[in-house]
């Protein structure tokens, strides 16, 4: 069995949650602009995510936060590797949340700016935005958000709303260098439509 159609009019946790209600094995491949993605399933359970060279729940944050995407379901299409363990409805409630936070991250920091600069004394800064010290003490023109976020041991999300704050602010700017792809790797609806599950209604919108 194979079905597709466009993430716009069928979205992905509805997608998600209808192949767990159905208790299938297979793969929900996801297309957008900046690559691909898929899910698979084993009897309804989601176990592996992938997202261009991410995998588990970063994947999956990725996928919610896809643009102008497109899908495709295989049914038995299974691979090895497991990424995603414990409670999935968590998971899915959490990446998706997630997907919303980096995408209003995403209208103040380009996808290519990863190279954070004071714009006024550190002293200043510090004062302004006192619960920022340490953050705003490892800005120095050389650490990027990835090198910050090592340091730091944040979630990258928190790390760059953080930021967002303070380029608003005009306390920081972003530059961009050699991308290292963090910020471009980086509604729960009801299983039924009337009385046709999501793969009727997708067959039947391909037959319009």
């Amino acid at each position: 069995m194979k079905l597709e159609g466009s993430i716009s009019i069928f979205p992905l946790r509805e997608l998600i949650d209808m192949v767990a209600y159905s208790s299938v094995t297979g793969a929900l491949n996801v297309y957008d602009t900046l690559g691909s993605g898929h899910c698979y399933f084993r009897d309804g359970r989601l176990y592996h995510v992938t997202y261009n060279a991410l995998n588990g729940r970063a994947a999956l944050e990725a996928l919610f936060a896809a643009q102008n995407s497109h899908f495709t379901f295989v049914s038995d299409v299974t691979v090895e590797e497991e990424t995603l363990w414990g409670n999935i409805q968590y998971l899915l409630d959490a990446s998706e949340q997630n997907a919303e936070r980096w995408q209003r991250i995403r209208t103040t920091i380009p996808a290519d700016a990863n190279l954070p600069r004071l714009s006024i004394p550190l002293e200043h800064a510090q004062h302004l935005m006192p619960h920022c010290t340490s953050l705003l003490a490892l800005i120095d023109g050389t650490r990027t958000l990835a090198l910050l976020q090592q340091e730091l041991n944040w979630e990258l999300v928190d790390l760059c709303e953080t930021l967002v704050t303070l380029v608003e602010q005009r306390i920081v700017t972003l530059e961009a260098v050699e991308s290292t792809g963090l910020l471009t790797a980086v509604n729960h609806s009801s299983v039924l439509f009337g009385e046709r599950g999501i793969f009727e209604r997708i067959a039947a919108h391909r037959r319009i």
